[in-house]
């Protein structure tokens, strides 16, 4: 066809408005891979299916519980959060959101 070029692919620029870091997330708002992309897909993907908490903060303790502890103190001075597995796995889904 005349006229029409593919896009050409760009690396994903982080450092643009409308991006934000604020108590250890960040937010990438103004971040895009189109179809041509698949590096910056495969970025995108890998920032989405991260996991929520990671693995070094979270330990299961002797009696049952799992211990999550948290970046920053609370400012009650709270530094880790322990629930049963169950309890876990209920926030976890309820912080995920309910599906249609």
């Amino acid at each position: 066809m005349r006229g029409l070029q593919p896009p050409e692919p760009h690396a994903l620029a982080y450092d643009k408005p409308p991006c934000t870091s604020l108590d250890g997330f960040t937010l990438h708002a103004a971040t895009r891979a189109g179809a041509l992309h698949p590096a910056g897909r495969e970025a995108l993907l890998r920032y989405v299916l991260g996991p929520p908490v990671a693995q070094e903060r979270v330990e299961q303790r002797p009696d049952g519980l799992v211990r999550i502890t948290l970046k920053k103190a609370y400012a009650d001075g709270t530094i880790a959060v322990d629930m049963d597995p169950l309890s876990l796995l209920c926030a976890g889904g309820a912080a995920a959101g309910q599906t249609r």
